[in-house]
This record gives structure tokens, sequence and C-alpha cells, in this order.
């Protein structure tokens, strides 16, 4: 499952980088029971107290880091140099630039392996995410809900989150708070069927379905092979290659669009939802006024989820 082997890079990542023990990192599921423990319930509250578990945590490995990040690790970039054939320090001259010491490596190496770790759990998270929307009402339902909780608090917990803003308005676009929101995009639409080799309408051309026929490969705009339409195959540019026609969709007519519990593309869902201006000032008692605002979201107990009118 790719979100668990993210999740795991990560924080292999900062467990070396770092050189830290992640022991003391809580679950979701842990976090969850001492919220019920305490019988706290009011989101202040809540929000109050797991900040009070998680920053001490996440300001110790950054701190861990800033250490790695000062000098010390010399010896450990120059081993690092050596067994990374990839990192061409020739580009700094090609540029005028002046190569970076293995000193000055160091602290740049570090801060990018966080970045990495970082990088890492917020794709673990978008993976985990796609998973639930996959099998919601299947036997992995729970598991796979489970999974996306404790890797959402993972992340925000000691990366953190914020609110999206943008021409003027707040979103959420939390991929966990997202989640619960079980709104699908159903479209009706019509389109003429091409074909893949010519172009053509499909029904109508001269190349047969069940025939295979020599093509040199090439890309189109959006970087799709034109032998089997795929955007990581492993055809060659300019190589031929021998393949089946197969349809494409050509330009449609879209006649609706209705949000739906169960559309039929699994992933088909709403990207962000904004935050009311008035919800904000209540909250903050201020008008934020674009100023960036941090989202503890992914950190909170579950509430459920809501579903659109059918």
């Amino acid at each position: 499952m790719e979100s668990a082997r993210a999740y795991a890079s990560s924080y292999s990542l900062l467990a070396e980088y770092a050189s830290a023990d992640l022991s003391d990192i809580p679950t979701w599921r842990h976090t969850t029971a001492d919220l019920a423990r305490r019988n706290l319930h009011g989101m202040g509250d809540q929000q109050q107290h797991l900040r009070g578990i998680w920053e001490p945590i996440s300001g110790r490995l950054r701190r861990a880091a800033q250490r790695r990040s000062e000098g010390s690790d010399a010896g450990v970039v120059r081993a690092r140099q050596a067994r990374l054939p990839a990192l061409d320090l020739s580009r700094f001259a090609n540029h005028g630039l002046t190569v970076p010491s293995a000193e000055e490596l160091a602290v740049t190496t570090t801060f990018a392996y966080w970045e990495d770790a970082e990088r890492l759990a917020r794709r673990a998270l978008a993976r985990a995410v796609d998973a639930f929307n996959f099998l919601e009402n299947t036997a992995g339902h729970d598991t796979a809900h489970r999974h996306a909780h404790e890797v959402s608090a993972f992340v925000g917990g000691l990366f953190g989150c914020e609110l999206a803003f943008e021409d003027g308005t707040y979103w959420d676009v939390c991929p966990i708070s997202l989640m619960h929101h079980r709104w699908g995009i159903s479209i009706g639409f019509t389109a003429v069927r091409l074909c893949s080799l010519c172009g053509e309408d499909i029904d109508e051309c001269s190349h047969m379905i069940d025939t295979l026929y020599d093509v040199t490969v090439s890309r189109d705009p959006d970087g799709s092979c034109t032998a089997c339409g795929g955007l990581a195959c492993t055809h060659v540019v300019g190589e031929t290659a021998r393949v089946r026609p197969h349809a494409v969709v050509g330009e449609m007519s879209v006649h609706e669009m209705s949000f739906v519990r169960n559309p039929r593309d699994p992933l088909a869902r709403i990207t962000g939802i904004d935050v009311s201006p008035e919800k904000l000032r209540r909250s903050l008692g201020v008008d934020p006024q674009g100023q960036p605002l941090a989202c503890y979201r992914c950190l909170h107990a579950c509430n459920g989820f809501t579903y659109p009118l059918e």
C-alpha cells in the first residue's frame, strides 16, 4: 500500500536525520482515547490539549534537526555524496557559483531531509484518503478510515497545516476534513469516442480493435503516450511499438453536474470548502484579513461523516 510505504519512509527519515527517539509520537487512537478519558468534548478544549501534546514533540524534532545542521555532520555529508552519484556538483559551476563545502551542505542536507519527510508524510495522507474513497462500504472501510486518521494526525502534529487563502476567501483543504464530507461529483455528458491511432470516430475508422498496428511512439501535450495512453509507461519516444487501438474521449458536451454520495469515479471528490468570514470572526474574535491561519482539524477526534441530500 503506497500510503503505508510513504508513512514508514517519513518516519525513517526523521529517525535517521534528526537522530531522535520517535517512541513518544502518539497515535491518533491514543490521543482520541485521552480526550474521552478527560471528558474534553469542546473543539477549543480539545485543540488546547492536543497542541500541548504535539507541539513539544514537533519542537524537539526540529531542534534535533537544527543541531544536526550546525557543522557536526560534514563527514556524514561527504560519505553521503560518495554514495549518491546523482548529486552532480558540476551544475553549480555551470552558473558561475562556488561549489558548496561539505560543511555548508550539512545544513541544507539535513533540512532537505526534513522537507522530504514532510513531503512523504503528506503523500501518505493523500494516498490514504484515496484508499478510503475506494474502500468505502467494503470490508476494508474501518481499517482505511483509521489509517487515514493516524497519518493525518502525524502530518498535522509534526509539520502543521494552514487554511488556504485565495481571492479573498479562506478554504478548508484539509484532506482528512474533506474525506468526511462524502460528496462526490457526477456529471452527465455526451462525447464522441475517437480512435487512439488516427483520431477519427472509432466506430467509423478503418482500424480494428482486435488487431495490432505499428505506431511510432510520441507524447501528447499532457504527457500521455500515443501508443498506450499511459503517463508512466515504458514506451520510448521515437521507437516503434505494436499496439491495439483503443477509444479516447473526444470533445465533451456537459449537460448536468450533481453532488452524489457514491460517484462512479471514487476519486471525483470536492477539493475545498470555503470557510465563512462570520465563522472565523466568531472563532478568532477578529477579522483575520488574509493572515495565515493554522488548522488543527487533523488532530481531533472523528466527528463522523456528512452526506449530500439525494
